[in-house]
Formats: structure tokens, C-alpha cells, sequence
């Protein structure tokens, strides 16, 4: 069979893959689909048409799927995710998206300190890589330093006033400001997201928390109500189950999610 057809598909598909953010489940589905098939079909027939940067995309959309407790009915595994990580870099162990990728593998594997290394590895072989520069700001914050991330995720958002992970920026804002227990700060910042990006559950459940801990518990009460309206019900135990997707044992994170489930519960949310 000629090589040809095999390296086409894998470009069509990777260029399509490529034009798609994670920033939906539906995307991330879609990236895993076609490009997990192109994949699996240049590794029977043609080995060497495989990319880093497709193994890499593919492993993207895997490690979303899983920190955002997406497509649950599409069950990824963290392994898969791994895997595909470990393919892009032995074909190109200086591609800085890999290095990224793979910092997310290990925060999901709870190892906040490699996760850090990686991203600024990432940031070493691009330093203008925004996400990289706001992910190193999320792990700053999972290493316990939420007062560190900050210029961190401001650097981004300067690199691109436009980006379309902006929602996501402003999430780690709010978020690296909760930790620090600045609440009033967090609410701006995740009002904000929310407003740009209205599918990330995890941003409106430290709203909730923030509102009520500020003592603003009727707006709480009615973000909660939305929350559940938009995601199907959310208990305790849910926010709890959701939370080991990222395992950190850090004292401060661990503090953090404390008041995140108090204030959570002076809102309403049942265990």
C-alpha cells in the first residue's frame, strides 16, 4: 500500500483537529475521534507519517476530557493520555505543546512539582506560549504560592487581549485569589469567566463559595440554583468525587478546598 493517501488523511485530520480550542466537551470529543483514528490507522499502515504535534493534540483533548470531568460516557482513562504524551515527545522531545501536555498528565497524577518543571519547560522552548504561561500560574497555585501566579496569567492575557482561552485566565485569576482567601478579588475575576466561558462547572462552584463566604448569600443561593440548572445537581460529595481528578495533598490547597465546601454549603449545596 502506497504511503501517500495515509499521509494526507493524517494532515487533513490533525489540521481539523488543530483549528478546534478545548474549550467544549463536544470539541474535545471530536478531536479524539478523528484524530485518534488517523492515529491509529498511520501507526498499522504507515509508522513514520505519525507527528509529536499529533500525538500531542490527541493527548490534549484526552487530559481536558479528564480535568474537566468531560465526556464521562467516553471514558479516556489517564493512560491513554499519558501514552499519547510519551509518543510526541520520543518523535520530538523539544516540542514545547508535548512539554505542556505533559504537565497536565502530571497534575493529574497529583506530582504539582513536575507539573511545574513542565510547563516551564514548555515556556523555555516558547516563551511567549500564553496557556503555558497561565497553566505555570495554575501550578503555582497547586504547589501552595496563589499570591505567585498572578503576573503570571496578566503576561498572557497581554500576549493576547483576544485569546479564546481567556475565560480560562480568568478562572486561575479567581481562583489563585480564593486561595489566597482575597474572596472579594476572586469574585471579580470569576464573574468574568463565567461571562466569557459558561461551560466550566469548577468556576462557578468557587463563585458560590466566594459569594457566601463574603456574606452575599442570596446572589450565592442564586448562582448555586444556575449551577445546577446548567450541570444537573451538585452535592458535597459530587464537588468531593470531582476534585480527585487533580489529587493534591498541599496544605494550603488542602485549606483551600475546606472554605471551597463550606462556603459551598452555606449556600445550600446539600452533602
Amino acid at each position: 500500500m502506497s504511503s501517500g493517501p495515509t499521509s494526507e488523511i493524517t494532515a487533513e485530520h490533525l489540521s481539523r483537529a488543530k483549528t478546534l480550542a478545548n474549550d467544549s466537551p463536544q470539541n474535545t470529543a471530536f478531536v479524539r475521534e478523528i484524530l485518534g483514528a488517523a492515529l491509529e490507522k498511520a501507526m498499522s499502515v504507515a509508522p513514520h507519517f505519525q507527528t509529536a504535534e499529533a500525538w500531542a493534540t490527541l493527548a490534549n483533548a484526552l487530559i481536558c476530557d479528564h480535568l474537566n470531568r468531560w465526556n464521562l460516557d467516553k471514558p479516556s482513562g489517564l493512560k491513554q493520555a499519558e501514552d499519547a504524551v510519551r509518543q510526541a515527545l520520543a518523535i520530538d522531545g523539544d516540542l514545547p505543546l508535548a512539554h505542556f501536555v505533559d504537565g497536565f498528565a502530571k497534575r493529574a497524577n497529583g506530582d504539582h512539582q513536575a507539573a511545574l518543571l513542565a510547563f516551564d519547560k514548555a515556556l523555555q522552548l516558547k516563551p511567549d506560549f500564553a496557556r503555558a504561561l497561565a497553566q505555570k500560574a495554575n501550578e503555582l497555585i497547586n504547589v501552595g504560592q496563589p499570591q505567585a501566579a498572578p503576573p503570571f496569567v496578566e503576561k498572557a492575557i497581554k500576549l493576547n487581549p483576544q485569546s479564546p482561552s481567556l475565560g480560562m485566565y480568568y478562572w486561575i485569576l479567581g481562583k489563585a485569589h480564593f486561595f489566597a482567601a482575597n474572596y472579594s478579588e476572586s469574585i471579580k475575576w470569576l464573574e468574568k469567566s463565567i461571562a466569557v466561558r459558561g461551560n466550566l462547572w469548577y468556576s462557578r462552584l468557587y463563585l458560590i463559595s466566594a459569594l457566601a463566604i463574603t456574606g452575599q448569600l442570596k446572589q450565592a443561593e442564586e448562582a448555586l440554583n444556575d449551577l445546577n440548572t446548567k450541570f444537573g445537581q451538585y452535592t458535597l460529595t459530587r464537588v468531593a468525587t470531582d476534585e480527585l481528578a487533580n489529587p493534591n495533598s498541599n496544605e494550603v490547597i488542602v485549606a483551600g478546598r475546606r472554605s471551597l465546601h463550606e462556603g459551598l454549603r452555606s449556600a445550600g449545596m446539600p452533602s
